[in-house]
């Protein structure tokens, strides 16, 4: 080796002396680099697991917590204690007030914890409960979670189930509790409920956790599944792991199972000291950045070795460093982030292709937000319908003549009044879908407009009429009559007694379908209501009917009209006019929102 060393130039032994002695040098650094940082990430990536298992844990325990405070919060409501009072008075007539004086209070429950989905209070005189959810007819006390109730003391955390108290059949988790005695109100055999979907707290426990273990759970001591997967893996029945996971509050350990090593991350609930948060990783996906790393050393190394021989590697990365930065970005956007923009210091041809996709980034930044807007609008008007619908005056005067009509054994106008007002309900709701069929919504108002009559006797007749039958299939926006037969009522005929007329006609003509709702009260001034209803800068005036307009905008934009004409006392007329054309291209089981 000397004699052929001697034999060579001497530029040429000063290069192979300075690539052995780098070398070397790499060779030594590298392994001592890759043994520190290997001991170092197999710390860290445990600490870290056991890091993100306590939060997601906490997270958990947080929103436990949260509701138990909301719980108590309502135990101390002077809604919540006159109920009580009642419940223990046997006081069954006050049901109905005491339903509605406990509506505000359910919904302050709710906004002030999101994650709560249904309540129920359950009492000897009936069950209290918020009116927009359904409940079932099985009583709290058939149900598993009360018959659970009475073998534990305090609170009682029930693990996912089917709801059996709401018709929703929600998977579930629920917390039951005894209504607390006060100093002057006794609470027995009564009892709170509140369901949460499991879906609700999958997403908490979860948020930290998804991307980072192979296997994660909510369970039990015993290791049954409280929400999650809801699959029993062969080491949840295995005393050994079981007894690990008993073993303190939190922690982790490893575990071998089917010829494969985990790293098992744990922590317990300190609101429910037998649920914690169970997470499994293979260790060898866990560790195997520390084998990257081996072979990252390696590879400089290598790339050390040659880099005086492969000048074209540095060049080709110096040239194609702005095309990186550009794929970069585009990568991200394909990830759906459209916050990202490409920046260069270079001023070549690649860089003045990023700015321009920085142009196209921003244009299709400004569309989404112009469609995101228009959907905001219209989710915005069709909750006000629905507000409108289910108007607080119009349910009391409801139900106040539903109960004295009882009072009077008046049963058969009773029962009337109560199909009417589930039909109403059911046809508005229209199972979430904004378009309905025009059969649907003159059935609707019909129901509405039979109720009033009930709740005002003698003020008024109606009549709905179609001439064609082959209209009714068409699909048409839902809760487009209801608030213009109000306005009928509630202003038309404010000053009259009987002689009112109500009067519905659907045509055709020509191309185009034709609403007139016409009644003969003390009329308006039309053409200064068109204005405040169709002018935004006007003061606003006639809510029901600026909302119809305002959401015949949004669905068939201007092909579509509303016109009001009026003579007081004798007849108001306002006219809907919608073009087939647009009616016929919806399909009758469109749901959300529909933009042409």
């Amino acid at each position: 080796m000397k004699q052929l060393m001697y034999k060579q130039s001497f530029r040429k032994r000063i290069w192979v002396s300075f690539v052995c002695l780098i070398v070397l040098s790499i060779m030594a650094t590298g392994t001592a680099t890759y043994y520190i940082a290997a001991s170092a990430m197999q710390k860290n990536a445990f600490e870290n697991s056991q890091t993100t298992i306590s939060k997601s844990s906490q997270a958990v325990d947080e929103k436990l917590k949260n509701i138990l405070v909301v719980v108590l919060a309502l135990m101390f409501n002077d809604s919540f204690k006159n109920t009580v009072k009642d419940a223990n008075l046997a006081q069954q007539g006050n049901y109905y007030f005491d339903l509605n004086a406990l509506q505000n209070v359910f919904d302050q429950m709710k906004m002030n914890e999101p994650i709560i989905d249904s309540v129920l209070f359950s009492t000897p005189i009936g069950d209290f409960y918020p009116t927009n959810q359904h409940r079932t007819t099985t009583p709290f006390t058939d149900t598993s979670l009360y018959k659970r109730l009475q073998e534990k003391e305090g609170v009682l955390f029930v693990e996912s189930h089917e709801d059996p108290l709401f018709m929703e059949n929600e998977r579930v988790i629920s917390m039951v509790i005894r209504a607390l005695p006060y100093i002057d109100v006794t609470a027995s055999n009564m009892y709170i409920v509140i369901n949460i979907k499991d879906s609700v707290i999958m997403d908490y426990l979860t948020k930290d956790i998804k991307r980072s273990f192979t296997h994660y759970e909510l369970i039990t001591n015993e290791g049954k599944p409280i929400v999650g997967s809801q699959l029993e893996l062969p080491w949840q029945t295995d005393p050994l792991f079981l007894n690990q996971l008993n073993a303190s509050k939190s922690g982790y350990f490893d575990y071998t199972a089917n010829d494969k090593d985990y790293l098992v991350t744990y922590a317990k609930l300190s609101v429910m000291t037998d649920w914690m948060v169970v997470g499994v990783q293979s260790k060898d996906d866990l560790l195997s950045n520390i084998d990257a790393i081996k072979w990252v050393v390696l590879l400089i190394i290598a790339g050390c070795a040659v880099i005086a021989l492969v000048l074209s590697n540095v060049l080709t990365g110096f040239l194609l460093k702005p095309l990186r930065m550009l794929q970069a970005v585009i990568k991200q956007v394909g990830q759906n982030n459209l916050t990202v923009r490409f920046q260069s210091p270079y001023q070549d041809e690649v860089s003045h292709v990023g700015y321009q996709f920085n142009r196209m980034l921003d244009e299709i930044g400004g569309l989404i937000h112009e469609v995101e807007e228009v959907g905001n609008e219209r989710r915005k008007a069709e909750v006000k319908a629905l507000q409108a619908q289910i108007d607080p005056h119009f349910l009391y005067n409801t139900l106040n003549t539903m109960f004295w009509k009882a009072e009077l054994n008046k049963n058969d106008d009773v029962k009337e009044m109560i199909l009417s007002l589930s039909s109403l309900f059911k046809l508005g709701l229209n199972n979430g879908m904004e378009i309905t069929t025009l059969e649907k919504e003159l059935n609707h108002v019909t129901e509405y407009l039979r109720l009033q009559t009930k709740c005002y006797p003698g003020t008024f007749d109606y009549s709905v009429e179609c001439e064609d039958d082959g209209l009714l299939r068409l699909p048409i926006l839902k809760l487009l009559l209801q608030p213009l037969v109000e306005n009928s009522i509630l202003h038309g005929f404010k000053n009259i007694q009987r002689g009112g007329t109500i009067t519905i006609r659907v045509t055709q003509q020509d191309d185009k379908l034709l609403i007139v709702v016409t009644d003969n009260g003390a009329g308006m001034d039309a053409e200064l209501v068109y204005r405040g209803v169709t002018d935004p800068t006007q003061t606003r005036t006639s809510y029901a009917l600026r909302n119809v307009y305002h959401r015949l905008l949004l669905y068939y934009h201007n092909e579509a009209q509303l016109q009001l004409t009026s003579v007081p006392n004798q007849a108001t007329m306002v006219t809907l006019t919608i073009p087939l054309e647009i009616i016929e291209s919806i399909p009758t089981g469109l749901k959300g929102a529909w933009i042409r």
